[in-house]
């Protein structure tokens, strides 16, 4: 049973693989039989019907059954059969019947044989090709789908990369803008505060100031009516109201005009000295003032905070110890506390600050 089934496969196999690789522009035959006998139709019906057969994978007909094989088989005899009328046709033959109507009598049947053969093979070549066509049609949906899929990634790719350098120069000029910008808030807060700070100073040099200008008018009135006194004193004697008569007029007189000189000499002396006291204030005050306007400079200038202190120190030093001003004498010695302490406390600061960025 098994030797008959691969005969009969064989066989449908063998008939098949021929009309497979048939020519079908042979059957016309011009040479042959002239340009009038020529079957000039039988090409176009013979490729419809060999066209048919090589849709048939050879193959795959084992897995068909024995009616369905024989279907194929008897086809492919037929058609191949007819074919070989068509190759075989002579005008010249004993019958009755006239060439020219055998000859279209052949055109017929492969026309006839070609709608034939497409009705009963159409469903077997369906079947055999049935996962050749899906496979064919999933791997093209495949192959368009990821397609799609990589132009789609490589243009988010694109897109991401866009995006991304975008907001990257975005932060880039956003990092510059504000560290521009924090730096002018530091520079700004700085001189704010010693501007703030300086003005203190500036407000106590206009009061000494103003105080100063009106010790100076008392001084120089004070020396004005000391000074007319005097002329007085020395012109007196020739006055005839005031003039002594006797020892004891004379006495009291001297102790008037000596009491009055010593309240006018006191009364110079203490605006003298005020007003050098008061121009000695507003001196160490703008001192003061513009020891603190510079040293942001300074302190701008100094690269390391061990330059920092040191400047810190002299420049506290410069504001907070006492000052040769020329208006009055200054007790340096009552300073030498006072700057052993700033360089104490600068000194320490820089230990902590050294420590504190070790840890």
């Amino acid at each position: 049973m098994a030797d008959s089934e691969n005969k009969l496969v064989a066989e449908a196999k063998e008939a098949v693989e021929r009309l497979q690789t048939f020519d079908p522009g042979s059957l016309e035959q011009r040479d042959r039989l002239g340009h009038d006998m020529a079957f000039s139709e039988a090409p176009a019906h013979a490729s419809k019907i060999i066209h048919l057969f090589q849709q048939i994978p050879t193959d795959k007909i084992s897995i068909l059954p024995d009616n369905y094989i024989n279907d194929i088989k008897g086809h492919a005899s037929n058609v191949e059969s007819l074919f070989n009328e068509i190759m075989e046709f002579s005008v010249v033959v004993e019958s009755n019947e006239p060439a020219r109507n055998r000859k279209e009598t052949l055109i017929n049947r492969l026309s006839k044989q070609a709608q034939s053969s497409f009705a009963s093979l159409m469903q077997i070549i369906s079947y055999l090709n049935i996962d050749q066509y899906r496979l064919s049609n999933l791997v093209s949906s495949f192959n368009d789908r990821m397609e799609e899929a990589l132009e789609e990634a490589r243009r988010s790719v694109e897109n991401a990369k866009r995006e991304s350098d975008a907001i990257t120069e975005q932060l880039e000029n956003r990092l510059v803008a504000a560290d521009s910008t924090l730096e002018g808030i530091r520079r700004v807060a700085a001189e704010s505060g010693v501007t703030q700070q300086a003005h203190h100073f500036s407000t106590q040099a206009h009061e000494f100031a103003r105080q100063a200008s009106n010790w100076l008018c008392a001084t120089v009135c004070m020396s004005a009516a000391m000074l007319a006194y005097t002329l007085v004193l020395v012109l007196g004697f020739n006055i005839e109201y005031i003039r002594p008569t006797n020892t004891l007029e004379a006495i009291q007189l001297f102790g008037g005009k000596a009491a009055l000189f010593s309240v006018l000499a006191f009364a110079v002396a203490l605006s003298a000295r005020n007003y050098l006291s008061n121009k000695h204030n507003e001196t160490i005050n703008r001192h003061r003032q513009n020891a603190l306007m510079t040293f942001s400079a300074l302190a701008g200038a100094a690269h390391t905070p061990e330059n920092r202190d040191v400047i810190l120190a002299h420049a506290s030093a410069s504001i907070f110890t006492p000052q040769e001003t020329g208006f009055t004498k200054s007790n340096t010695a009552s300073s030498a506390p006072l700057v052993g302490l700033m360089e104490r406390v600068a000194r320490s600061s820089s230990n902590a600050g050294a420590q504190s960025s070790a840890g």
